[in-house]
């Protein structure tokens, strides 16, 4: 497993996200994981967008799996809130780089309803 940052609001779509995708690539990983925030855009904008950009680079994306999180990836930790980001950032301190820490907490039952969740438990169940 690898894995890297692309960086915050609005910065995956670029050239470190290819070089990134074709390092992954180079190291015959089976499968290329993307997780992005959708920052209140249309997730399937987000992954068309992502695609394209890859397959312009001449990339096979065969191998690449784009999870788009609703609003934010933060929604893992709770999905009851329509802005986890901010209420986290409001009364919990919390910052990004906090997440790693935090993710082993979350409530199962309830991110098991978030179809970014449900999608992640499929490609890593897919053989």
């Amino acid at each position: 497993m690898d894995c890297h940052s692309a960086g915050g609001k609005g910065n995956i779509i670029s050239t470190k996200t290819v070089r990134i995708v074709r390092s992954a690539s180079s190291k015959e990983f089976n499968r290329i994981i993307i997780f992005v925030d959708s920052d209140y855009e249309d997730p399937n904008s987000i992954e068309n967008r992502l695609k394209d950009m890859l397959k312009r680079a001449g990339e096979d994306i065969g191998k690449v799996c784009i999870i788009v999180f609703k609003p934010h990836i933060e929604i893992l930790l709770l999905p009851q809130e329509n802005n986890p980001l901010d209420y986290l950032r409001t009364h919990e301190r919390y910052e990004k780089s906090d997440l790693p820490r935090r993710i082993s907490n979350i409530n199962l039952d309830k991110v098991g309803k978030l179809r970014s969740f449900q999608k992640i438990v499929r490609v890593l169940n897919d053989p």
